[in-house]
């Protein structure tokens, strides 16, 4: 299975910026909850194939990336990526705009409606929570869908995104 984008730092980056652009403030718990709410929505809508390559885990802070979680526990890091295509902006840009502004608590409340993180916690805790289930949760009438549209709320292309240029750290 070939994800739509090569690197789940690209979608960390991606949403990063963007939320900052638009004043949204994106604690490493609330971004890990727009990764795993972007994978299921985006399996949902596309057959269940991944956004990303990205493997949550039901752990008992929620979903979680294992890798990623790690990576950015002590804040993003320097690192650059590659921008998405456009129509993967487009729909991340309609994740951030319905989940961004809520708050982590939030983002776990609309997690925990698909019922697909319980079912795997109960049975497997620290298992990985499959795609499958994820796209088909996501899939259901039960569960609010994510559109895309052409343009944003403010009447813009949805794709325009400028990348901010990230100075490297000295180490020691």
């Amino acid at each position: 299975m070939i994800p739509a984008v090569r690197s789940t730092i690209d979608v960390i980056l991606w949403l990063t910026i963007t939320a900052a652009e638009q004043s949204i403030n994106l604690q490493p718990l609330k971004l890990h909850r727009l990764l795993y709410l972007a994978q299921a929505h985006y399996a949902a809508k596309n057959a269940g194939q991944k956004l990303m390559p990205a493997t949550f885990l039901a752990t008992k802070y929620g979903p979680l990336e294992p890798t990623m979680y790690h990576l950015l526990e002590a804040g993003p890091p320097p690192v650059t990526g590659r921008r998405p295509k456009a129509e993967i902006e487009d729909f991340l840009e309609v994740v951030l705009r319905k989940y961004g502004h809520h708050s982590a608590e939030f983002l776990d409340r609309e997690i925990k409606k698909d019922g697909v993180f319980e079912v795997v916690f109960a049975n497997y805790p620290n298992g990985e929570i499959p795609i499958s289930m994820m796209a088909k949760a996501y899939a259901s009438p039960n569960v609010r869908r994510v559109e895309v549209p052409k343009m944003s709320a403010t009447g813009k292309k949805v794709s325009a995104w400028k990348p901010r240029q990230v100075a490297p750290t000295a180490k020691s």
